[in-house]
C-alpha cells in the first residue's frame, strides 16, 4: 500500500520491469533457476489452493493484480482483507 503504486503508470511499469528482470538474472544459471521457479510456483500454487479453503489474504497478492489490469478506478478502491492488521 505505497502511495507511490496507486498510479497505474508506475505500477505497471514496476510490474513489467520485475517480469523481465527476474529471468534474465536466471538466464545465467538455467538449472538453478528451473528449481528456484518450480519452487516458487509449486508453493505459491499450494497456498493458493490453502486460500480456497481457508480464506487467507496470501491469494489477495494475485488478486489485486488481476483486479488493477480489469478496473481502471482500482487504485482508489479500498480492499478490506481477512486477517488484516487494522
Amino acid at each position: 500500500d505505497l502511495a507511490i503504486f496507486h498510479n497505474a503508470v508506475v505500477f505497471w511499469v514496476v510490474f513489467a520491469c520485475i517480469m523481465v528482470v527476474v529471468p534474465l538474472f536466471f538466464i545465467r544459471w538455467p538449472r538453478e533457476g528451473n528449481i528456484i521457479t518450480c519452487g516458487v510456483v509449486g508453493a505459491y500454487t499450494v497456498v493458493l489452493a490453502a486460500s480456497t479453503y481457508t480464506y487467507t489474504s496470501l491469494s489477495y497478492i494475485t488478486l489485486d493484480v488481476l483486479k488493477r489490469f480489469l478496473n481502471d478506478n482500482f487504485s482508489r478502491a479500498f480492499i478490506s482483507v481477512p486477517l488484516q492488521d487494522i
